[in-house]
């Protein structure tokens, strides 16, 4: 029989809650685990910025994605898959929700986001929200 979770990560238990994040800069959350034989279905970031140094260049954006690890505690696989832009190019509050993908066949992951755009990010928040399938 198939059980169904909703589940939530609030912003402390991904590892960035309420960081200032300077232009070019990127920001690794914890290590998080999708639990043994579980798969997940659709993942939601809701990522918040509260506002910015100063208005970011016209082009300004984040970049957020859910990187593999080889194993708790090991190697995070930081480049190609996944990736999510997000623009944000005006001095303002930012709530996005931004959909991603857990990588297949994988077990632990962290949340990475990068600030393209051009000014520090005050006060970022990313929480995440997945259905767990379990057997």
């Amino acid at each position: 029989m198939l059980q169904i979770t909703d589940v939530t990560k609030t912003p402390t238990q991904v590892g960035i809650d309420t960081q200032d994040i300077t232009a070019g800069s990127t920001v690794t959350g914890a290590e998080l685990d999708r639990g043994a034989d579980t798969a997940v279905e659709g993942v939601t970031a809701l990522l918040t910025v509260t506002s910015y140094a100063a208005a970011p260049n016209a082009t300004g954006y984040m970049r957020i994605a859910l990187m593999p690890l080889d194993a708790t505690g090991g190697t995070l696989f930081d480049d190609g898959i996944g990736v999510a832009v997000v623009p944000m190019n005006v001095n303002q509050r930012y709530d996005c929700a931004v959909q991603l993908t857990w990588p297949a066949g994988v077990r632990y992951l962290k949340v990475v986001l990068k600030n393209n755009t051009g000014q520090t990010a005050n006060d970022v928040s990313v929480a995440l929200r997945w259905q767990a399938v379990t057997v």
